[in-house]
């Protein structure tokens, strides 16, 4: 409510209890809709780095989750963040990724239209009816398999923050901008039950011998797992044990 209204930083300090109380919940799947609207709100305020790392952390929640639906919110911001900075065909391919998942998920949408890149969607739709070459990537995007459509939306992402004419790389393209998504995910904090979890994983618990440790399910085991590796940008145990030691958080 209080984003629709308008009132960003009241806005983002909600997003962000959110996001802790969902954490120490282990709801994994709920966080990444709190981060495609947080990465939205923080894409308005100008502040590109921050968003994609949102942006970014759904994306990783979809394919841990295998959640179609998580993968079409995630895509459908990414089309509209990325906008004219995107290479065309990629663009379009992944905005025909985004409207079959929408499709295949009942309809939901994102609601990109209420975005900054709003009206770069609604120009691409009408390029799209007269160049070939962009129909074709479009019905190409229609096809792509799960995997292909996160990865796809990845690249776009990475290729965002590396944009030459991007203000906030300080005309290094990629290189601030990759450094502050660093420090945005740097400053992350693990909840208490999530630094618990990762202390038993880097003593080589399972995830069946942590849950009885801790009196917790397997199922919420994995949810922690994967709240953790979405907060620290990684993919397996072992890399969420080193980072967590390089940066003192265990």
């Amino acid at each position: 409510a209080a984003d629709v209204a308008g009132e960003a930083v009241s806005a983002a300090a909600r997003y962000t209890a959110a996001l802790d109380q969902l954490g120490a919940a282990g709801n994994a799947q709920h966080a990444g809709f709190v981060h495609s609207y947080f990465g939205v709100l923080e894409w308005k305020r100008g502040k590109l780095p921050s968003a994609v790392a949102h942006i970014q952390a759904v994306l990783r929640t979809s394919v841990t989750l295998r959640d179609r639906w998580l993968l079409s919110f995630a895509a459908q911001a990414t089309v509209a963040l990325v906008g004219s900075h995107a290479q065309p065909a990629g663009w379009a391919r992944l905005l025909g990724a985004a409207d079959a998942l929408g499709k295949a998920t009942g309809g939901a949408t994102f609601g990109w239209e209420h975005s900054p890149g709003a009206q770069n969607v609604v120009d691409l739709r009408k390029q799209l009816a007269r160049d070939g070459e962009r129909s074709a990537a479009y019905r190409e995007g229609r096809t792509l398999p799960f995997a292909a459509v996160a990865a796809l939306a990845m690249r776009l992402l990475k290729e965002v923050v590396q944009a030459p004419d991007n203000p906030e790389t300080g005309g290094h393209p990629g290189q601030e901008s990759e450094q502050s998504v660093s420090r945005f995910e740097a400053h992350v904090s693990l909840t208490t039950r999530e630094r618990e979890v990762l202390r038993l994983v880097a003593q080589g618990l399972s995830s069946k011998a942590i849950g009885r440790q801790l009196f917790i399910s397997e199922r919420t085991v994995a949810q922690h797992l994967t709240a953790i590796f979405n907060k620290l940008g990684v993919n397996t145990r072992a890399q969420a044990v080193g980072v967590a030691a390089q940066r003192g958080l265990f």
